[in-house]
């Protein structure tokens, strides 16, 4: 007996394994959509800020951008296609179902009017230039009446 638990043992899975929690699990973990957060890399390139989020799986049209000052959001929402013929099928694991997210980060004095936005190879970029300093400093100053 001890023999054959070795190997069991000895594996990555030995409190989870997949071939008993994943089918017990399964239907219960796997029918809601995920909900994850994309990796997002902001850079200050002096004049302008540039950011990149990977979005593998995401279509352009699922994706929503706003800059709100100083909020920056991206978010989307992808959702699997339920066919007639899925409820038919023996799957074994189905993993592919519908996702969502959304990141807000605080970039204060962009320039709205010139945010510029590609997305390619599952991979968002957003450039979002700095307002002009003199700009922003007149605009935080109050006149005292």
């Amino acid at each position: 007996m001890m023999r054959t638990l070795l190997p069991l043992v000895n594996s990555d899975n030995f409190l989870f394994p997949e071939d008993v929690w994943g089918t017990f699990f399964g239907d219960v973990v796997g029918s809601r959509p995920t909900l994850r957060v994309p990796k997002i890399d902001l850079e200050d390139k002096g004049d302008h800020y540039e950011l990149q989020a990977d979005l593998p799986g995401i279509a352009k049209e699922d994706i929503v951008i706003t800059y709100d000052d100083p909020i920056f959001s991206v978010s989307a929402e992808h959702k699997d296609e339920q066919k007639s013929e899925d409820s038919e099928r023996n799957y074994v694991y189905h993993e592919r179902r519908s996702q969502s997210f959304s990141r807000r980060l605080l970039i204060p004095h962009v320039d709205k009017s010139k945010i510029d936005a590609s997305f390619g190879d599952g991979v968002l970029k957003v450039v979002l230039p700095k307002e002009d300093e003199q700009k922003v400093v007149e605009s935080n100053k109050i006149e005292i009446k």
